[in-house]
């Protein structure tokens, strides 16, 4: 995961003008019927899933633990519950339980994604991604639609790529509505920071969003540019709203992205594999433990892990997600979706995986509940440094 962004210095008229035919559709009592868990239990270490990828303080849930244990559900109102637990004591240098899902099918460009969510995770140490990435990392690179860390009070989104891939300060303002903040998609540069774009609004992320009834990402992946659409609850096109069920979109009418990557400087069809879809949360890591202090309060060394991770559950009852509904529309001229076939790396997509749920497993390496190293997504603090700077 981590950040995403846009460009291109041309204006709004070259904002793709496709339609799309509903091909998946999650929504009420169904809807993880079309997900993976990627979590699963290592019988021989005793142990659950470590989230290994983000080198965070958490133990990824399998199915059958997610659901027992109310990390996955479907409320009253029809809503998909996605949450970190908020019940449990955590005993020190153990990890709490959060939740990954992984969508079941593989999606090539000539898609578009859509979530409709009232809230996200929001809080200390909390680090809520709703991204796509290939099964091959980062040869096949990883779009960033939603992310951000702590108590920051605006989206980033940004790409990774294993080869060249640039945007444009110069796009704000003409070709999307977002500014850019890193202008290098490349995995190998900026400590794997991505190319990353801020929304301009408060109400894109944390706090605001949930307090306005949160809103809906409309994501593009086509040939010729990834485009990013966020709309605040008051402000979703009648056509795009979940009750209208409608059964196409026409992205040239939803007007100026707020993030948009061109293939003027990054050659998308030879970067981007067919993606599977992921929505998770991650506690501390490699983006929200560096970075704490810009928004939370810190007591002492590590406080992120020590006074939140196993601090009192109740950190965590603002740390779900709240999702209407995700839809994926394809163009029908592009390949078909495939079956994601796997996991994350060192995951499993196993859904019949067992899992106590009391993990006894360390919290890292060093005795401080600092999780183990970090693996796919990592990133320097060198490069969160500045980063963290335009997180608020």
């Amino acid at each position: 995961m981590m950040r995403t962004a846009l460009l291109v210095a041309a204006g709004a008229s070259l904002v793709s003008a496709k339609s799309y035919n509903l091909h998946q559709y999650s929504g009420g009592k169904n809807f993880f019927d079309g997900w993976n868990y990627p979590g699963a239990f290592d019988t021989t270490n005793n142990a659950p899933t470590a989230d290994v990828t983000n080198s965070g303080d958490n133990w990824i849930a399998n199915k059958t633990y997610s659901q027992s244990a109310g990390l996955t559900t479907v409320n009253d109102q029809g809503h998909a519950v996605l949450r970190v637990d908020d019940t449990s004591t955590v005993v020190y240098n153990d990890k709490r339980y959060s939740v990954r899902i992984e969508s079941s099918e593989l999606y090539s460009i000539g898609s578009v994604f859509v979530m409709d969510a009232v809230h996200i995770p929001f809080g200390c140490s909390v680090w809520p991604a709703y991204w796509t990435s290939a099964e091959v990392w980062p040869e096949g690179g990883e779009i960033d639609i939603l992310e951000n860390v702590n108590q920051a009070t605006n989206n980033q989104m940004a790409l990774h790529t294993h080869g060249t891939c640039t945007i444009s300060p110069e796009s704000t303002g003409t070709a999307m509505t977002g500014s850019v903040v890193f202008e290098d998609c490349g995995n190998a540069l900026n400590g794997n920071t991505g190319c990353v774009v801020r929304d301009p609004s408060t109400k894109s992320f944390g706090k605001d969003f949930n307090s306005n009834q949160g809103g809906m990402w409309v994501t593009e992946f086509a040939e010729d540019a990834i485009s990013i659409w966020f709309f605040s609850r008051a402000d979703i096109p009648a056509s795009l709203k979940s009750d209208a069920n409608s059964t196409s979109i026409d992205t040239s009418a939803l007007g100026t992205p707020v993030a948009r990557y061109p293939n003027t400087n990054c050659d998308i069809k030879s970067l981007f594999a067919p993606q599977k879809i992921v929505i998770n949360i991650t506690l501390c890591g490699v983006f929200a433990r560096p970075t704490f202090n810009s928004t939370c309060p810190a007591t002492q060394e590590n406080s992120c892990y020590l006074d939140w991770v196993i601090g009192p559950p109740a950190n965590y009852t603002e740390a779900y997600f709240e999702i209407v509904s995700h839809r994926v529309f394809t163009d029908t001229a592009a390949a078909p979706p495939t079956p994601n076939p796997s996991g994350t790396p060192g995951g499993s997509s196993d859904n019949s995986s067992s899992g106590t749920g009391t993990g006894t497993g360390t919290g890292g390496g060093d005795g401080t509940g600092a999780a183990i190293a970090a693996g796919v997504g990592s990133v320097t603090l060198a490069a969160l440094v500045g980063f963290a700077i335009a997180m608020v």
